[in-house]
């Protein structure tokens, strides 16, 4: 009997104890937790909220006037890229050698023509120039001289007058027709039927030169230029095989895009 009485009154007492922890727990004030001081603020109110204190924007700095001319601005923005030109020029030629040649053959009338590519500073061309020199002989006998080079063209300096200098090198030929004229006195019109000695020449040899000029841009793709070579035909049937020498002189347009 007293076991059962003790067991009923321990299992009240736990009973008991149980539901005093519960109530009191009920009742416990919450604990508030540490601020925390490593929290960012909250975003501004960027809506317009009523209350809400707008962020304050720092102020943008006010860019640099521009300073730069039209051309300048054109030049800056095709330094690396590559473009394309065209060149016409018209001109005269004067002959340095043979001596024949200088002393029988007048300045000449010259025709210029060429195109390429241009990139940073540098101008690769094909150019085709043809020289046609009269003659102070009696005889119509005529120089031709045509020249197919390439041409690498650098220019230091980056203005509105831009100088150059350039090199060159390629295909040169040169020719005179000494046709036959009925005029002569008779028996040098047979000796030259007979024979065939009609003066005619013609060669075809590598050539090459050096030269320089300067341009000035009229817009943004068109440039006029002044230009003077210096050009040599490795000629061989010449008066002594001397070389044959020439300085074309050239005023023409480029063209740009």
């Amino acid at each position: 009997m007293k076991r059962t009485v003790a067991l009923w009154v321990s299992v009240s007492m736990f009973a008991l104890s149980t539901w005093a922890v519960d109530a009191l727990a009920q009742y416990e004030r919450p604990t508030t937790p540490p601020p925390d001081t490593q929290r960012e603020p909250p975003p501004a109110d960027t809506l317009g909220a009523p209350g809400a204190t707008p962020a304050q924007q720092t102020p943008t700095p006010a860019a640099a006037a521009d300073t730069l001319t039209a051309a300048q601005r054109i030049r800056r923005a095709q330094t690396n890229q590559m473009s394309y030109v065209m060149s016409l020029a018209l001109g005269s030629s004067f002959n340095l050698s043979p001596d024949a040649f200088k002393d029988e053959y007048d300045p000449s009338f010259g025709f210029y023509l060429d195109g390429g590519v241009r990139r940073w500073e540098l101008e690769l061309t094909l150019s085709f120039d043809y020289n046609f020199f009269f003659t102070n002989r009696p005889r119509p006998d005529d120089l031709n001289i045509f020249n197919l080079f390439l041409n690498l063209k650098y220019r230091p300096l980056k203005s509105t007058a831009r100088p150059y200098v350039l090199g060159c090198a390629g295909w040169f030929r040169s020719w005179i027709v000494d046709p036959l004229d009925p005029n002569d006195p008779p028996e040098t019109f047979a000796a030259e039927v007979t024979t065939g000695d009609d003066n005619d020449y013609e060669e075809n040899v590598l050539g090459y030169g050096v030269g320089g000029g300067v341009e000035i841009e009229l817009d943004e793709t068109r440039r006029i230029f002044l230009e003077g070579r210096y050009i040599q035909g490795q000629t061989r049937l010449t008066e002594r095989k001397e070389n044959l020498v020439f300085i074309p002189v050239r005023l023409g347009l480029t063209w740009e895009f």
